[in-house]
């Protein structure tokens, strides 16, 4: 590998790219998918519109989303593939971050980047997730070539860079907040004072968008904020979901201290500025929201809205990979990563209940009831939008309506992904498998059987014709008071 890297790295980013699109379609959508699918599926215009009410990121990701489904398509797989795509481009700039320390640390970073199980999660997703550890990788090259020869050139890529990261996401500005105090101690502030001044301007343009937002990212702060910050490290090392998180998220977290540990020791003194310089800027981006979250400015501290600093992360876990002639135990490490990687994605991606909620495999349980008349549908809160990803005739019942027609009444429940003791987390939005049938029948209706698999639950109550129906008395049904309520045609 070391003698050929360029083939090296073409092998590896062909074995990502393949993991990545051979199995977009495994696993259903889910809440957020759902979400941003129904977005994108609007003209221009009224998808602008409607990020303020649906969405919690600013507009860069829907934009270039909205044009990639316009000649691909709007469906879910080719939705996907833009993050995938995203995703797979994100390994040979990993190489080149890491090429920074040495050609070694560059092919172990996209090594790891390849096999990442929060890459892998967040390339399989239709959100913007993957396309902000792009821009963050990119502006992470632009950034260390900066601190080594002060080139305008490369100042103003880091800058162009910085700047589509934080359209992608708000936390953006944090990693480029950390670099910027890095570049500056190390060069003096002038270098940077243009780069702050365009993403400042463009930060401000985006504060009325994301003010309109606030209320999307309330629910954050229902978890406890050690639990988010132990989900964080969490996701970190295993991403968020998969079997045996509780056993390997600590032996994983083990490995990546000891490849620090040994970068560190086996560095020289100009590397140890380096692993210090890209360190630095990647706590800052994850301390300064945390101070954030402490101190009652803004909570909004999430595991996934920190994914910018994930590459400067795995480069300095990279670099305590490389094996001199005295030692193997950088490439035991590695290999052990690299299983340990393979374990997670293997188990997410053929255990049903550690994937993404299974909204697909609902519509089809949906699909099976005996035709007749309209059916009333509650599903935990905000199950509209994944559930009419897959059933385009479902017909969203408004808040305040009090009461419907109906002959059959059908309550859908959802098994929340494992996701280990790190608290709730976006489980609160979905309400657990009941143990049995449902306290008592909907008034006026019958018991007429129910599916239950894994991942899902579904029963079924109807009546000999159609009843004029209490959508609060459903939601008590359900013991979910603010479960949405749908029509779907017999």
């Amino acid at each position: 590998m070391l003698r050929r890297p360029l083939l090296a790295l073409g092998v590896i980013t062909l074995l990502a790219g393949v993991l990545r699109l051979a199995t977009l379609d495994v696993q259903s959508v889910w809440l957020d998918e759902g979400l941003a699918i129904r977005t994108v599926r609007h003209g221009f215009g009224s998808m602008l519109g409607q990020l303020d009410s649906e969405q919690s990121t600013p507009p860069l990701y829907y934009v270039l989303a909205w044009v990639w489904t316009r000649v691909l398509g709007t469906g879910v797989v080719p939705l996907r593939a833009f993050s995938a795509v995203a995703g797979t481009v994100t390994v040979p700039l990993l190489y080149l971050a890491g090429r920074h320390l040495s050609v070694k640390t560059g092919l172990w970073a996209a090594t790891l980047g390849a096999l990442s199980p929060l890459l892998f999660y967040y390339a399989q997703e239709a959100r913007p997730y993957a396309l902000l550890v792009l821009f963050a990788t990119a502006a992470q090259i632009a950034w260390q070539r900066a601190l080594d020869d002060r080139r305008s050139r490369d100042v103003t890529w880091w800058a162009v860079f910085s700047v589509l990261a934080l359209l992608t996401h708000y936390f953006a500005v944090f990693l480029f907040i950390g670099q910027a105090v890095v570049l500056a101690r190390r060069h003096g502030p002038r270098l940077v004072v243009v780069p702050v001044a365009v993403v400042a301007a463009v930060g401000a343009s985006l504060v009325p968008l994301a003010r309109a937002q606030g209320g999307n990212t309330s629910w954050i702060g229902d978890t406890p904020l050690p639990n988010r910050v132990a989900e964080m490290a969490k996701q970190f090392v295993i991403g968020p979901y998969g079997p045996l998180g509780i056993v390997l998220a600590p032996i994983m977290a083990a490995l990546f201290a000891a490849a620090l540990v040994r970068a560190w020791r086996q560095a020289d003194r100009l590397r140890r500025r380096r692993l210090l310089e890209i360190g630095t800027a990647a706590l800052l981006a994850v301390a300064l929201p945390l101070v954030l979250a402490v101190t009652g400015v803004e909570d909004v501290f999430k595991g996934r809205n920190l994914v910018a600093a994930w590459p400067s992360a795995i480069v300095l876990v990279a670099a305590g990979l490389e094996t001199v002639r005295a030692s193997r135990s950088g490439l035991v490490v590695g290999a052990c990563l690299c299983a340990g990687f393979g374990v997670v994605i293997a188990g997410t991606l053929t255990r049903p209940e550690y994937g993404r909620d299974d909204w697909r495999g609902v519509a089809r349980g949906l699909s099976a009831s005996p035709p007749g008349q309209r059916r009333l549908v509650l599903t935990p809160r905000h199950g509209a939008a994944p559930l009419g990803v897959y059933l385009p005739s479902l017909q969203p019942i408004p808040r305040g309506t009090a009461a419907v027609s109906a002959r059959e009444v059908v309550l859908v429940y959802l098994r929340s992904p494992h996701r280990g003791p790190w608290g709730p987390g976006e489980d609160a939005l979905r309400a657990p498998l009941p143990p049995g049938s449902p306290r008592a029948s909907p008034r006026g209706f019958e018991f007429a059987g129910r599916t239950r698999t894994k991942t899902y639950a579904i029963y079924r109550f109807r009546a000999a014709a159609p009843r004029i129906v209490d959508i609060a008395g459903l939601r008590r049904a359900m013991d979910d008071p603010r479960a949405d309520v749908v029509a779907l045609p017999g």
